[in-house]
């Protein structure tokens, strides 16, 4: 469920960048203003939420390496 929920805050974050940047001159480029929002905001959201799970997953990895480092260790 945190997926889910990290995926709609980044959404929202970047509806709100895509706001800002296609009012101050951006929206002269398209015809719909609120499609090219949608679009643009869609596309920086799905980026950053796999970025972020590969993040995820490398920070569950160095963990993992750490905790079998430590056995061999013993």
């Amino acid at each position: 469920m945190t997926a889910v929920k990290d995926f709609a805050v980044t959404f929202i974050v970047c509806l709100i960048s895509s706001y800002v940047i296609l009012f101050f001159g951006g929206w002269l480029i398209f015809e719909n203003l609120f499609g090219a929002l949608c679009a643009f905001s869609l596309i920086m959201a799905v980026l950053i939420s796999w970025l972020m799970s590969l993040s995820d997953k490398i920070d569950k990895l160095e963990n993992r390496i750490k905790e079998l480092e430590e056995k061999q260790k013993a």
